[in-house]
């Protein structure tokens, strides 16, 4: 009987990667405020103005809720290399590679910690339809995800930001930052779990124990 338990937990183990990557993990974030620096050479969503962490789904392992306060987002561009922060005729403009991304959330088994850097091509675009109205898009990189139980994973894979402000345009503060209020922003990404490899070498290491209690248990009966 527990050999027969140690060869299903094997088999479980080798059918791992095939699930863990089936499904895509979402954040959705909303609020906050996204700021320039006194240059306006960069776009940044800090403390005390963080994005709140709305939704959380395809993380599995007791992460996914629905809530008001889930945890933050926040983030920094990399420094502007064409276009401008306020539009003008192209409506647009593009940043460096750089800068950083990060989701910190106490749900689930002590929270975890998303963080990555953006690739170079991030556009900041402002509506030709809605004036008031711009948008964040760029696409994270060397992903890093920290739970809360010490687990920490590698997403290889490129990760999907947007975020958009609340159409109501922006503000020059006494700093000399341009500041636009956030109504919300999604980051999608394949699911951050460990390479298939390290889970069928795991899956591998349990059949070598089925295979060495089997052995021991046949050595009984001889």
């Amino acid at each position: 009987m527990r050999l027969a338990k140690i060869l299903a937990l094997a088999a479980l183990a080798l059918c791992m990667p095939m699930a863990a990557l089936a499904d895509a993990v979402t954040f959705v974030n909303t609020g906050g405020k996204i700021k320039s620096n006194a240059a306006k050479t960069d776009l940044s969503i800090s403390a005390p103005s963080a994005s709140m962490l709305t939704q959380i789904s395809g993380l599995g392992m007791g992460y996914d809720a629905i809530g008001p306060n889930l945890g933050t987002v926040t983030m920094t561009t990399g420094l502007l290399t064409s276009g401008n922060l306020i539009g003008g005729p192209l409506h647009f403009a593009t940043f460096a590679a750089g800068g950083s991304f990060e989701v910190t959330s106490t749900s689930g088994m002590g929270g975890f910690v998303f963080t990555g850097t953006f690739a170079a091509g991030a556009t900041w675009t402002q509506s030709s339809t809605s004036p008031g109205t711009w948008t964040f898009s760029g696409t994270v990189v060397n992903g890093d995800l920290q739970l809360g139980n010490g687990s920490d994973f590698k997403v290889p894979n490129a990760i999907e930001v947007q975020v958009t402000n609340n159409g109501q345009g922006f503000i020059t503060n006494s700093l000399g930052q341009y500041v636009f209020q956030l109504n919300g922003g999604n980051t999608n990404f394949p699911s951050p779990v460990p390479e298939p490899g390290t889970l069928t070498l795991f899956g591998s290491g349990l059949i070598g124990v089925g295979l060495f209690a089997k052995r021991r248990a046949s050595r009984k009966t001889s």
